[in-house]
């Protein structure tokens, strides 16, 4: 794990930057009872969190090594919803701010986890540490699982979720095509270092997680 001590100094990162930010950005862009409504004025912020959020991402790409050629994705400006997206040829994910920050990652080649040693769990559970950990299930076989299986589906512990949809895809169609999404969370009154930290070591703990499940 990398320290905020080292990101602030190796890379001239300003930490209280964003707060201002981020009250300017809330202020100028809610629409309801907001006498300071401004859309020209929320743009610029909402541009600086986008700036935030890239600066984040490279540092990450420098601390990690991670070497795909990769290009960046950003949200339709007409949502005013700051989101940024990373992607190469085989990992993706994304950053953004819609009431909290966040970074989710679609798990990639989720049949080849039985394959995998504990090196992989331990991974994960890494990742679930350093935020508000959801698991978003995703598989166009869930709701004929669910019907067969409802009582495995009053659970509402993510990991458990997460470990039936693939046991029970694997049992029943013999393999996994689509297991769903890894989502880390911050409030956004959470300290900003460290949830900077967490959010740049989370990268590259998705790396990491990818790079086992797609190494061939």
């Amino acid at each position: 794990m990398i320290s905020i001590e080292k990101i602030k100094k190796k890379y001239h990162f300003d930490t209280e930057e964003f707060t201002p930010i981020l009250e300017n950005y809330f202020k100028y862009t809610s629409t309801i009872n907001n006498p300071n409504y401004a859309p020209h004025l929320a743009e610029i912020h909402f541009n600086r969190l986008i700036d935030y959020f890239i600066d984040i991402i490279e540092i990450s790409v420098k601390e990690f090594r991670i070497k795909d050629d990769y290009e960046l994705y950003y949200t339709d400006k007409n949502q005013i919803i700051p989101k940024i997206g990373f992607v190469s040829a085989d990992f993706e994910f994304t950053i953004g701010l819609f009431r909290e920050i966040y970074i989710i990652w679609e798990i990639k080649n989720p049949d080849n986890i039985k394959n995998l040693k504990d090196d992989f769990w331990n991974l994960l559970f890494e990742f679930t540490s350093l935020g508000k950990f959801e698991y978003k299930e995703k598989n166009v076989n869930i709701s004929d699982l669910r019907k067969k299986h409802s009582s495995l589906f009053s659970k509402r512990a993510h990991f458990f979720k997460l470990f039936r949809n693939y046991f029970l895809t694997q049992s029943e169609y013999k393999r996994t095509d689509e297991l769903g999404f890894l989502h880390l969370g911050w409030n956004t009154e959470t300290n900003v270092e460290e949830w900077v930290l967490n959010l740049i070591n989370a990268i590259g703990v998705v790396y990491k997680l990818n790079s086992t499940l797609t190494k061939k």
